[in-house]
């Protein structure tokens, strides 16, 4: 990975399952049963912005709760 900054979201929620983290990407998707208000459209947007500056999302496991899930995004230095 080149240079460039790295930004990172993490909560103590239920978090994301593993088999799941890619499709919450996708629009309006939502995970059932997680009774979660919402359109499923917050992922997928930050997604979109990140593809868009050619960095990188990634749906991680908390690294400083039990329970959570960390957000990471790396985008890359423009000149």
């Amino acid at each position: 990975m080149s240079e460039g900054l790295i930004l990172r979201v993490e909560d103590n929620g239920k978090g994301i399952p593993k088999e799941e983290r890619q499709r919450v990407l996708d629009p309006f998707y939502r995970i059932l049963g997680s009774e979660q208000q919402g359109s499923g459209l917050g992922l997928a947007i930050a997604a979109e912005i990140v593809k868009h500056y050619d960095g990188t999302l990634v749906l991680k496991d908390s690294e400083k709760f039990k329970t959570g899930l960390l957000i990471e995004i790396w985008l890359p230095y423009r000149s």
